[in-house]
């Protein structure tokens, strides 16, 4: 992707994988085969797994040839606070990640799926 903090929010998936290593801390190698099922069902190998910069509490494994940056919604609502705010058009639609009432991160929706996080004080 040209854009590593570039998400896409998956409200059914189970695991986060991304295909950027660069937006991963406290990274692990590892080298396992898993099946991605969905659409699409075919096998990935697992080269790391680590926590997102943006959320720490989240763990997503590191797959080079995946070919999206996926955030599963599950993780999100297990260890944050996810609200969505639909503006006027779509467009204008925002999801913020919270903790404790403190905003830590904002997602902007374009087209709907495509999202890119941000520290929310930058």
């Amino acid at each position: 992707m040209e854009n590593c903090n570039m998400l896409i929010l998956d409200n059914a998936a189970t695991k986060s994988i991304v295909n950027s290593r660069e937006i991963l801390s406290d990274f692990k190698d590892a080298n396992y085969e898993i099946l991605v099922s969905g659409i699409v069902n075919k096998r990935f190998r697992v080269k790391g797994r680590g926590k997102f910069k943006a959320l720490i509490n989240i763990e997503a494994l590191f797959i080079p040839e995946f070919p999206i940056n996926l955030i599963a919604e599950i993780d999100v609502l297990n260890n944050y606070t996810l609200e969505h705010k639909y503006g006027l058009m779509r467009s204008d639609d925002r999801i913020t990640v919270s903790v404790n009432s403190n905003i830590i991160g904002i997602m902007n929706s374009v087209g709907g799926y495509l999202l890119n996080m941000r520290k929310a004080n930058s």
